[in-house]
């Protein structure tokens, strides 16, 4: 099995209804998702280049690393924008990467490449339509800090030109989703540091995090926003 799943996502017009919703996606997220207001500015701005096929065609449509301590709302404003744009959460597929920590574990996302045993990978099962065509949506990566090294190589490939062979050979072109990665990195000195500036915080948890994952990765995400505590 080999073949190439491509995407017309960033050569085909948007529709009036969808400009219409987009023009309706920050107020939907601030209606939902309560005291993150600079954190879904700043998402919003990449979603709607994104949805608007402002981007470049061999890149994802937006790319987030999304910091802060559990319950902040990371997930959940994750949830919300793919609802929203994508009418419905099933165009969302979630990993947790504390699942993914040794190197072994890369055949339950790329497969074994052996056809008939069945073991697709997961990331074979992403939504497609009739024609078995990737129909978009978002991949989020929960704590992408516990995923082994090789995984993070994979993710900075996906990000550089939104391609990924599966080791069957099946080529997935993932042009027409948002990637999101959350992390807990910072979160800890982030308490300690409440009273400082929002954009001091800023700097010293993305200081740690460019420490913790390979420079070349963090630098190629679109947007990386702290959450409020």
């Amino acid at each position: 099995m080999n073949s190439d799943l491509t995407l017309s996502a960033h050569d085909d017009p948007v529709s009036p209804e969808m400009v219409h919703r987009i023009k309706g996606l920050r107020a939907h997220l601030l209606a939902n998702i309560k005291g993150q207001d600079t954190a879904i500015n700043k998402a919003g701005s990449v979603l709607e280049r994104g949805t608007l096929n402002l981007t470049p065609p061999d890149r994802p449509l937006g790319s987030f690393l999304f910091a802060g301590p559990t319950g902040v709302g990371k997930t959940e404003l994750t949830k919300c924008f793919t609802r929203y744009l994508f009418e419905g959460e099933n165009r969302l597929i979630r990993f947790d990467m504390s699942e993914y920590q040794i190197k072994e574990q890369l055949e339950v996302l790329l497969g074994d490449g052996n056809y008939s045993s069945g073991q697709m990978g997961r990331l074979f099962d992403l939504n497609r339509d009739q024609e078995g065509t990737l129909r978009g949506g978002t991949i989020l990566l929960d704590e992408i800090e516990k995923a082994h090294p090789d995984i993070l190589l994979i993710l900075l490939q996906i990000l550089e030109d939104a391609r990924l062979t599966l080791r069957d050979g099946t080529l997935l072109n993932l042009s027409n989703f948002f990637i999101v990665m959350t992390s807990n990195i910072g979160a800890s000195e982030a308490m300690e540091m409440r009273k400082s500036s929002a954009e001091t915080i800023e700097r010293v948890v993305f200081s740690l995090i460019k420490e913790a994952l390979r420079p070349e990765l963090v630098g190629r995400i679109t947007e990386h926003i702290v959450f409020n505590r």
